[in-house]
């Protein structure tokens, strides 16, 4: 109990609350949100053992996450979307506070570098679907994963930490954590920045090779545990049903492994220059040439010396971390932004903030830039990261404010319940807009249309792919997917949506004010929400 009020001390200064303020100035938002999206809709009325069934057959080991769905359940009740979003803000602080720590116990930056790499990777916008209770699986995965490396760390490998029967329950407690955070594949490879970093601090004395064997015979449990899971993992939880083969290894991807980890890693970095829009990928491409030429300084010393030089190991160390972080995603065959910017870079904060830092620290080494002006960059990168969050949770909650104005005027056509399959023409916004907000799946539809007329009968998907894979295969039409009543022969019809904006759609300008206009009513004037709604998005049906 001692042990865990003293951690509860260090955790509380004046930084940690700074870093407070900095996410909630990021993701703040996410409290006001309102909508459910993606795989909340399949969350939203299903109960945990559906939850644990749809995880099995993913192959999760144990279907951990179900455990905290119905946790979240149970605390929230009729709230739990709300609740998601509070647990996905906490593990979001959590993340940028145990990174602070770790990096206050390595001491390789100063304690104003920890707390802006902590910052930076609190803010890193990589991800966009933060809030998503389908997602937040993975975020709690993270979390889970960096405290058994703060806690290895400080209360296991640390000889100070105590008594051995202390360290010993530590020790247990870590591996557990490493098991639940290994219910996200990738950390499986993540996870072997953890093994160099024991290497790397371990104090033992005397020949490579004797050191290696102690480290071994000491830290055995640590080194076999992730081979140990994925093998079970293989063996007693494979993926099955419609999932069969799902994220597996794909051997034709191996043939192109170079090129696949170069596309990965540029989507790892990319975002530091994402307001850039068209110069993003040369300003990402000079970034990463400033990084080879700033090894290729010390290459010759490096050589000479036959040793890493020390202040190099911090951009050694985030290069091998971005390399684990983007190994996974080349080896099944897939770029890590997966065309929806969701958990596949999830990992991207923690490898690209050190990768900055560390450029940075160099360069004022080099006496390239002050150490002011390396604070000052940093400080404006983090601040657009904020400007780019919020933006980002307005998109989503400006996509719920449609998705009610659409719900509304159903309502209100109760005959259109005759039809079965809507081929959905989407006007409502802008063609540079057809991306991660308005990319539906066929199963929100259907959920949509679940939530209008309290019934699994109807189906809606892109006017531009009328016949998607899913509508083929009948596993797909079940109670899973809001569509165990659906009937593929049924009536047709083509349901277009159009914006009440001026050219038809809402400009990012006029989505910001639509959307407070909204808070505002939700709030003060309720009354006018109906006639609100109707002015978002006009519905019209044509029969096919």
């Amino acid at each position: 109990m001692r042990d865990v009020i003293q951690m509860s001390r260090k955790l509380f200064d004046r930084k940690i609350a700074g870093l407070f303020f900095i996410t909630f100035a990021a993701h703040g938002m996410m409290f006001l949100m309102d909508g459910i999206y993606w795989d909340d809709y399949l969350l939203f009325d299903h109960d945990s053992n559906k939850v644990a069934i749809w995880l099995q057959e993913l192959g999760i080991v144990g279907a951990v996450p179900a455990f905290f769905h119905w946790g979240i359940k149970q605390l929230f009740g009729t709230y739990f979307i709300f609740g998601y979003r509070l647990m996905a803000f906490l593990c979001i602080c959590g993340t940028g506070l145990i990174v602070f720590q770790l990096l206050q116990v390595f001491k390789k930056f100063n304690q104003t570098n920890n707390f802006l790499v902590a910052a930076f990777v609190a803010t890193y916008p990589a991800v966009k679907v933060l809030f998503i209770g389908g997602i937040l699986h993975y975020q709690y995965c993270l979390l889970s994963y960096l405290l058994a490396v703060y806690i290895a760390f400080t209360k296991v490998f640390d000889d100070s930490a105590g008594r051995t029967l202390s360290r010993l329950w530590w020790r247990l407690g870590s591996l557990l954590l490493c098991v639940v955070s290994f219910t996200m594949n990738s950390i499986l490879s993540f996870y072997f920045g953890f093994i160099i970093l024991m290497f790397l601090f371990n104090k033992d004395e005397g020949p490579v090779l004797k050191r290696i064997r102690r480290f071994m015979m000491k830290k055995g449990d640590y080194l076999a545990l992730p081979f140990v899971f994925f093998i079970t993992e293989k063996i007693f939880f494979p993926a099955r049903g419609i999932y069969e083969g799902y994220n597996g290894i794909s051997f034709g991807a191996l043939t192109r492994i170079f090129e696949l980890l170069l596309i990965n890693i540029y989507w790892f970095t990319k975002p530091l220059f994402g307001l850039a829009r068209r110069a993003t990928l040369l300003l990402t491409a000079f970034f990463l040439l400033y990084v080879l030429v700033l090894i290729g300084v010390r290459f010759k010393q490096w050589i000479r010396l036959k040793k890493l030089p020390q202040d190099y190991g911090p951009l050694f160390f985030s290069l091998f971390l971005m390399f684990l972080g983007a190994l996974p995603y080349a080896a099944v065959g897939k770029a890590a932004d997966s065309s929806y910017a969701s958990r596949h870079l999830l990992l991207a904060g923690i490898s690209t903030g050190l990768l900055l830092m560390s450029v940075a620290d160099l360069s004022v080494g080099l006496k390239i830039i002050s150490s002011k002006v390396k604070n000052i960059i940093f400080a404006a990168v983090i601040a657009l990261f904020c400007f780019v969050d919020m933006g980002n949770y307005i998109h989503w909650q400006f996509r719920w404010i449609r998705d009610r104005s659409v719900i509304l005027q159903l309502a209100e056509n109760p005959e259109l319940k005759k039809y079965s399959t809507f081929l959905i023409e989407d006007k409502a916004c802008c063609q540079n807009e057809k991306n991660i907000y308005y990319d539906y799946r066929f199963y929100e539809w259907a959920s949509l249309f679940k939530m209008v007329w309290h019934g699994e009968k109807w189906v809606g998907y892109s006017l531009e792919s009328p016949s998607p894979e899913q509508m083929r295969d009948k596993r797909y039409l079940t109670a899973r997917y809001n569509l165990a009543e659906y009937n593929p022969k049924g009536r047709k019809a083509v349901l277009s949506l159009r914006g009440a904006g001026g050219d038809g759609c809402f400009g990012n300008a006029a989505k910001v004010l639509k959307v407070f206009e909204y808070f505002y009513i939700k709030f003060f004037d309720r009354v006018r929400m109906d006639s609100f709604l109707n002015g978002i998005v006009q519905i019209k049906i044509s029969p096919v």
